[in-house]
């Protein structure tokens, strides 16, 4: 034998469907409220964000994790990323002084908000430039037109 159920008494301590708890409709919200709420929006539209890095050199950066109170090697997406300058400052300070705070945008991946860092500019003679000091451009010197080395002495 078969029961039939009535559901319109609700289910163990949730109110019928039809007198559940709604927003009245015609209550507005205070000006103070309206500023709030579109901060908020801003807030979170805005892509900037801040992460901590530790860097030790050009291939080598660690980015702090502060839930799990570690640093991640070189993958910026495993740090975490701050919406204000000043908490991360404040974090900051409780690391060290090799720590910085850098800014980076942001943009949402699979629901996950993922740093996009800008490509360091790498310095025009940086390619160029020998461990050989000799070799090396002096401050101000313009490249020859012939390509010749200069001869040492030669000012």
């Amino acid at each position: 034998m078969r029961r039939e159920y009535d559901f319109s008494k609700g289910v163990r301590g949730c109110p019928p469907a039809g007198r559940r708890d709604r927003e009245p409709e015609g209550e507005e919200l205070t000006p103070a409220q309206v500023r709030e709420l579109r901060r908020r929006v801003a807030d979170l539209d805005n892509p900037t964000r801040y992460l901590l890095v530790s860097e030790m050199g050009r291939r080598f950066a660690l980015y702090y994790n502060a839930t799990e109170d570690v640093y991640v090697m070189n993958d910026p997406r495993g740090g975490t990323l701050f919406k204000r300058r000043n908490a991360a400052l404040a974090v900051r300070a409780l690391l060290g002084p090799r720590i910085r705070v850098i800014r980076c945008n942001s943009r949402r991946l699979n629901g996950v908000r993922v740093p996009v860092l800008r490509a360091k500019p790498r310095a025009a003679t940086a390619a160029s430039l020998s461990p050989n000091r000799r070799l090396q451009p002096m401050a101000g010197m313009r490249p020859s037109r012939s390509g010749r080395r200069r001869r040492a002495g030669r000012g």
